[in-house]
Order: structure tokens, then sequence, then C-alpha cells
């Protein structure tokens, strides 16, 4: 469904008259209606690690880099994200303190398994990797829109046609209880309605949830039951 069409299905939630055109437009209500779509898909956008945005970034080291550039569609890394080194067995330890990473660039430091930061837009790693060494991290792509050819990923909605990539009913909600906190009106009711459906979609992403028996390994820590464990009341 276009941006349009969603727009056209809440718009008598709004009190607005059923548009026929939004960008492009030069009437008060679209223009102010851009900007709610704008923080509705913001607000959308961040609340999760949507498996839909998600993408893998590879660097492979050439023995002289240190810094390499974040991807041109890079928005965030995921909340709980690692970067993992084919040069290592664990994890690269993330220094978020920039101190701490000028003390790992002045003191001759032997790194264990790897550090790595993020600035200037790029990713900074410690030690440098060896030529055809490879260091991958997941990421959120600031791609949330697609145009109507189905091929062509965008930032934003800019033409009445774009697509959300995610879910409509949550921007329909979204966009509604927006538009009406910005009009300062009561939204509450509606704010709590995209809630419910915020969470029903997070909980539904990325496929099921099993149930684990047996062994498995967890960020390094092996945990093992002796059992197996057949239901949870």
């Amino acid at each position: 469904m276009s941006i349009l069409s969603v727009c056209q299905t809440l718009s008598t939630k709004i009190g607005i008259a059923r548009p026929t055109v939004i960008y492009g437009s030069t009437d008060r209500d679209m223009l102010a209606l851009q900007g709610v779509i704008a923080d509705a898909v913001l607000a959308i956008k961040e609340a999760h690690d949507w498996q839909k945005l998600k993408a893998i970034a590879t660097m492979t080291g050439d023995a002289t880099k240190v810094g390499f550039d974040l991807p041109t569609d890079y928005d965030r890394m995921l909340k709980t994200a690692s970067l993992w080194s084919s040069r290592y067995l664990w994890a690269m330890n993330h220094i978020l303190d920039s101190d701490k990473w000028l003390e790992l660039l002045t003191i001759p430091y032997t790194q264990v398994t790897g550090s790595w930061t993020i600035y200037g837009d790029q990713v900074q790693i410690l030690d440098t990797m060896a030529t055809g060494d490879t260091a991958k991290f997941f990421y959120i792509k600031n791609l949330p829109v697609v145009a109507a050819d189905g091929t062509t990923f965008k930032p934003a909605f800019t033409i009445d046609s774009d697509v959300f990539r995610l879910n409509e009913d949550l921007l329909r909600l979204a966009i509604i209880y927006k538009w009406k906190q910005a009009k300062q009106q009561s939204y509450e009711e509606e704010m709590n309605d995209f809630n419910i459906i915020l969470n029903r979609m997070i909980d539904k992403d990325g496929g099921g949830k099993p149930i684990v028996s047996g062994r498995h390994s967890t960020r390094g820590m092996n945990v093992a039951w002796p059992g197996t464990i057949s239901g949870v009341s």
C-alpha cells in the first residue's frame, strides 16, 4: 500500500480532507503530514532491530588499513551487536571510551581478541588486520522505504507512490497518534493502540523462539541441561 493510500485511510481519524497528493503539495495540512510521517517512520525504525533492515558488513584486511568506511546505507549497529574477526575465536573488544582508545594507540598493548571502535564514520580496528583477514558485524540499514518498482530502497518517503517496508498498520497508528500529539489533542488512546501492535510486531519479527534443549553456546559461555525441556508452564 502506498503512503498516499495509507494516509487516505486515516484522514477522517485526524480530521483532514482525504488527500489526493501529499508530496509536492503546498497545502499546510499536507506539509504538516509530511513531518508527522517522518516522525512516525523514525519511531518505528528505532523501536527494534527489524530483520528486514538487517545487513552484514564485511571488512577485509590488507596489512595496512586500520579504519574502514561504514556502509553507505548504514543507520546504526544492532543494539547487541558484536564485531567478529576471522583471526579470533571470540568477539572483538568494543571500546566505547575515547580515552581508552587513545591509550590503546599510544601504549604497546598485545591484543588478545582485537579491539574496535567507531569514529569519523569509520570502524577502527586494532591490531591491524593481516591481508585476507575479515571482520564482520550486523547493522541496520537506513532504508525503511521502497519505491513502487519494488527495487529502489530509500531512507524516507519522497513521492506518494512510495511504500513502507515494515508494517503499514503500525505506520498508520503511529501517524494518527503523532498527528494528534502535534496538534495538542488527546492522543493517549491512539498511542496505546500503537504500542500494543508494536509489541506484537516485535514479538513476531525474526521468526519463532524455540525452547532449547541439550547444549548450546552463548557469547562464549557453554550452557547445558541434563535433560530436555518439554514445555513451559
